[in-house]
């Protein structure tokens, strides 16, 4: 059935955010639909490759799927989320405070170990994003060069003075130019 979405009705930040059927673009300032909401049955939803999805079952809408959503280990594993039955909700964002290497790899895609800080740390992920998430940050890029959708991801971008603090070290990579 058509879906009518009330997103762009929206204007602020957290009030959009809060709504599990739209997202912010920090590009335009604006509040848009969620690309989940455009799945309007529930195959089409859970099996999203670049968007974590949720199927309503009250209202049978496709909503963006957060941590706190998944009720068990195993869910909340699979979604790249941290779980500790201690705390309630059990499943929410890693936060990649992990103390080893290990601990660390262990929360999933979204924390990594990072060798180049003194001592090591386990760090957020540059760039783990959706496709509308990952265009709006300027560190960032979508590679879709794979034509399968499976394949794509965000990126960190190539050519940024994180990437390459010097002249020496930005024309030393071939993809890169300074300027």
């Amino acid at each position: 059935g058509a879906q009518v979405s009330t997103c762009s009705q929206i204007g602020a930040l957290a009030s959009c955010d809060a709504e599990k059927t739209c997202q912010w673009n920090s590009i335009s300032l604006q509040c848009e639909d969620h690309p989940c909401f455009a799945h309007c049955d529930e195959n089409n939803c859970k099996n999203d490759p670049n968007n974590k999805c949720m199927w309503n079952t009250n209202n049978l809408e496709c909503e963006k799927a957060v941590c706190t959503d998944y009720k068990n280990q195993l869910d909340c594993k699979d979604n790249q989320c941290q779980w500790d039955a201690a705390k309630d909700p059990s499943c929410f964002e890693p936060d990649c405070d992990a103390t080893t290497e290990d601990a660390c790899v262990n929360l999933g895609e979204k924390c990594q170990w990072d060798t180049s800080l003194q001592p090591p740390d386990c760090v957020k992920t540059p760039c783990y994003y959706n496709k509308t998430e990952c265009v709006a940050d300027p560190d960032c890029m979508w590679d879709d060069v794979c034509s399968d959708p499976v394949d794509q991801k965000c990126v960190p971008k190539r050519c940024t003075l994180d990437s390459h603090k010097t002249q020496a070290g930005c024309q030393a990579d071939i993809y890169c130019v300074w300027s």
